[in-house]
């Protein structure tokens, strides 16, 4: 399982999470990815695989995923893209 890297992903979902004023407990009951997880990586004290990421990402609004994907400069299907390649973001 490939794990993304804190720093880039972390901040950026919390600066995502900030600017739509989306609370953990809302994108848990949304994504199925427990609390205690999206706050861990909020916040910088673990990582995710890149599936549970792919969970929370659709769980946003569309205009919530685009604006972490600016954050992080992905176009919106490499997800997709890296989850049919093993987990492994594109470079």
């Amino acid at each position: 399982m490939q794990l993304l890297a804190l720093m880039d992903y972390s901040e950026a979902f919390k600066r995502t999470l900030f600017e739509f004023e989306i609370t953990g407990a809302e994108l848990s009951r949304k994504s199925g990815v427990s609390t205690q997880q999206i706050s861990a990586f909020k916040n910088g004290r673990q990582g995710l695989s890149t599936d549970t990421l792919q969970k929370l990402l659709e769980a946003l609004q569309p205009k919530a995923r685009a604006y972490f994907y600016h954050l992080v400069q992905l176009p919106p299907e490499q997800p997709a893209r890296a989850a049919e390649n093993g987990g492994v973001y594109p470079k």
